[in-house]
């Protein structure tokens, strides 16, 4: 898509794809392990020095979709399928060739 004002004006637009792809798998993992390990109600446990008994998930073994599957989803699913043994389905618009790359 062009847009006649930032084409004719004098933006520097650049593109850094591929630049922090890594970092913002390891987030999305980091998210995961947020949930599943339930830390808010660890954080609060500790505030209010109750330590209660209760389950915490794991993600080995769990399946994550990744929607857009570009190199941030595969960066993802490399960190999730080989750094936590999930199943990944990645979905792209264009799905093309989809091989595992990851396959055992």
């Amino acid at each position: 898509m062009q847009i006649p004002e930032i084409m004719n004006s004098n933006l520097i637009l650049t593109n850094l794809k591929t630049a922090y792809d890594r970092q913002l798998a390891e987030f999305v993992m980091t998210s995961c392990l947020y949930h599943a390990k339930k830390l808010p109600r660890l954080i609060s446990n500790k505030a209010s020095r109750d330590w209660d008994y209760f389950k915490m998930d794991m993600l080995y073994g769990k399946t994550m979709v990744i929607l857009g599957y570009g190199s941030i989803g595969r960066d993802t699913a490399r960190a999730a399928k080989l750094g936590f043994g999930m199943n990944v389905i990645g979905v792209k618009r264009r799905p093309g060739d989809l091989a595992d790359e990851f396959a055992d």
